[in-house]
Order: C-alpha cells, then structure tokens, then sequence
C-alpha cells in the first residue's frame, strides 16, 4: 500500500511545480498519471509562449488586457491573482530552477513576443514547442526529488464537486466542498485511500457510488460495506444475464467457458475465494463439513515457513482415502509488524497439536535453522516437503474432491 503526505493528480506544469514546491517543504509527495509516458500530458504538447513580464508592464496592465479577452466570463479575483503572481513564478521556478531554455536575443535577454489580446510584448518562447522544454525539465526535477514518487498507468476517481460539474465556470475559484464520488472498480483501490474519500463527502447529501466485480469474500469491501449492516449503502447485485450490452452467443460462450468457482464469480456475480484457488471444483458446500468423517488413523502437519511472509502450520487427519483439514495457525509478520523467531514457531506448534503426536511434521526444505530448532526442541519426524507442485496438483485432480476439509471453530 503506498502512503504520501500529498497525492497530486496529473503532472503537468500545474501538477509538477506543485508537486516540486510541496517536495521541497518537507512533505511526501505521490503524482499520478494515466499516460505511459510521464511526459505526455496536454503541457508537453503545447507549443505556445507563457506569460512573463515586458518592459514597463504592470500586474494592472495585464489584468486589464485578459479581463478585456474574457468578454465577461473571467473571475477577477483569480485573473489579479495570475497578473501578481504568475511572472515572479516564472521567474524563481521554470527559469532559476528548472532552467527552462527560453528563446533569448543575442544579447542574453529573454525575447519577448506580443500574442493574442495582449497590449505589449511579455511572452516567452523555447522555439515553437515551449510545453515541451518546460515538461521535460519538469519531469527530469521530479525524478531526481527523494521525497517525490512518479507514477504512471494510474488513473484517479472523480470527485464531483458544484465546481467541476456545474455550468458556471468561474465556480472553480469558489471554496471546496465535494458532493458526491463516483468510483470505478473499489476493489483494486488502497483500503486508506478509499476510506479517506469517505471522510471528503461533508456535505449534507453528498453520496458514493462505486462499481466493482466480486472479489474475495475476505476483501475489507464485502466485509465492512457491502456485508455491514451499520454502514448506510445500498446494494446491487448484478449477474451475466444482466448485462443489456452482450449477446446470448456470447453470454453462452463465456459460461460454457467457466466453472466452479470462476463461474460464480463471473456468471453470477458472487464474492467467492477464487484468487489461489487451484482446484475449480472447489465446492464450499461439500467440502466444509460441520465435523470431521470419523476419527484419524493419522495426523499430519503441513508447515509452510515464512520469514517476512506469513506462516502457516495445517494439521490434516487421515482416514482411509479421505483426508481433511482439522486445525490451522495463521501468523501475518507484515499484519503484526513482528517477526517471530523460529523458537517462537517451535512454541507454537506445540500448543497448536495440543497432545496430538503427529505421523510426520512436513517443512518446507529451505527452512533449515527452523527445522533444526524443531528437533533440538523434541520434534520427531521432520521431513522435507516435495515441492513438485504440479504432481501434487495432478494427484489430488485424480481424486475427483472426494477428500473433505473441516476447520474447527
């Protein structure tokens, strides 16, 4: 999960000075694009000059000239903030700092162009593509920052606003507020960053609406919204068949092309364990059972040793051709922030069994310090796990599911 003291969405000149100066304060700063190309965006492309500051010119002067273009439609207030601050930003930022290569006269001063509605000479050029000197600078400044992220292939949610959804334009320069988010595919976005989009809609009214595919029944979505009954959200649930926008040709292709549990997940739109699961025929209902199918002949433990990932150790008991799952231990360093040492598992495993004496301990061959702690601590019959994953794979297909699994509550 990737946390930053600011996220700024886009990097273009707005984005990137933004970025850039917040940077250079102190704070941590993610900026997003959707492009390939950190780049390409609509400043690398523009080939104009920007405004700067021509000879005897005054923040009035240029406020008058943009209010005069504007025929009415500019905010006053904004356009004498850009007539103020605008050319001692130029100045300090994109030609102190970025050292953007503007056009100059022979004699080293920058030349100045008259453009537009523009009563004097105050633009600046870098040849005819200006964007493009300005973003490449840019870009090169943000990647060099250490407290600055780059990211591309990310596309931000919409927050919608009376600002940005209204008809009057000059409402942008009015004081924040958020009515409403529309979120596309919740799952796959940061659970922080999901919950914080819900602390933005203080206004009286203002709603989420989210779409997404089913995912795990475990995600933090289905189990703290969607299944919640304290949050106040409506539900819909949506299968194949009603999708207006698909033929029946093509709906039948792609049942015909699912089963088990990616056809619940896909036909039917249920929030089913399907990430990991390596048998299809996977069927909660007949492979959950309340109680064990009779007493084991045997036990087994299966360990899987982690050291930054988790750890996990599965008692499995055996009778006859059937076998199942009895007992799990689920240790997550990551989730904990703990890492614990291989006496500690040792310690573990023994108030795990509880008195039962297992038939074998099965361990992943690379953990040698833990195998060698659970001999010295009186663990007998350690043995290697083979790792032949896609035999074991084949053995159990074969079987057809008849074994079963049951985890005690």
């Amino acid at each position: 999960m990737l946390r930053s003291d600011v996220l700024v969405i886009g990097c273009g000149i707005a984005g990137g000075t933004a970025a850039l100066e917040l940077a250079e304060s102190g704070l941590d700063v993610t900026v997003i694009t959707r492009a390939d190309r950190a780049g390409e965006s609509n400043t690398y492309w523009a080939q104009g000059g920007i405004i700067f500051r021509g000879e005897s010119d005054s923040p009035e002067s240029l406020t008058h000239d943009i209010v005069s273009a504007g025929a009415g439609l500019c905010h006053e207030q904004a356009v004498r903030t850009l007539a103020h601050e605008v050319p001692s930003l130029v100045q300090s930022i994109l030609i102190d700092k970025l050292g953007v290569p503007f056009d100059r006269t022979p004699d080293g001063t920058l030349a100045l162009g008259r453009e537009g509605g523009h009563s004097i000479a105050r633009i600046v050029h870098a040849t005819d593509a200006t964007g493009r000197a300005i973003e490449d600078r840019l870009i090169e400044a943000l990647r060099a920052h250490p407290r600055v992220r780059l990211l591309t292939h990310h596309t931000a949610v919409d927050l919608l606003t009376p600002a940005h959804q209204g008809r009057d334009r000059r409402a942008v320069h009015a004081a924040r507020s958020c009515v409403g988010a529309y979120v596309d595919e919740a799952t796959v976005l940061p659970e922080s960053y999901f919950r914080m989009l819900g602390t933005r809609l203080s206004l009286p009214g203002a709603k989420m609406f989210a779409t997404t595919n089913p995912d795990s029944p475990f995600h933090w979505l289905y189990t703290d919204y969607i299944q919640n009954p304290d949050i106040d959200a409506a539900v819909f649930h949506f299968e194949l068949d009603d999708n207006p926008a698909l033929s029946e040709e093509y709906k039948a292709a792609l049942k015909a092309e699912y089963s088990g549990l990616w056809h619940q997940r896909f036909i039917l739109g249920l929030w089913v364990q399907a990430e990991g699961a390596v048998y299809d025929l996977w069927d909660e209902s007949k492979h959950v059972l309340d109680e064990p199918p009779g007493r084991a002949e045997a036990y087994y433990v299966a360990i899987d040793y982690g050291t930054s990932n988790p750890t996990v150790f599965g008692l499995f008991g055996v009778r006859g051709r059937v076998a199942w799952m009895e007992r799990e231990y689920y240790y997550d360093p990551g989730k904990t922030g703990r890492q614990k040492t291989d006496a500690e598992y040792s310690q573990d495993l023994a108030e795990f069994l509880n008195g039962i004496v297992p038939r074998a301990i099965i361990v992943d061959p690379s953990a040698l310090s833990f195998k060698v702690q659970l001999r010295r601590d009186g663990f007998e019959n350690v043995r290697n796990a083979d790792n032949a994953v896609i035999d074991g794979i084949r053995v159990l297909s074969k079987d057809g599911g008849r074994s079963g699994a049951w985890e005690r509550q």
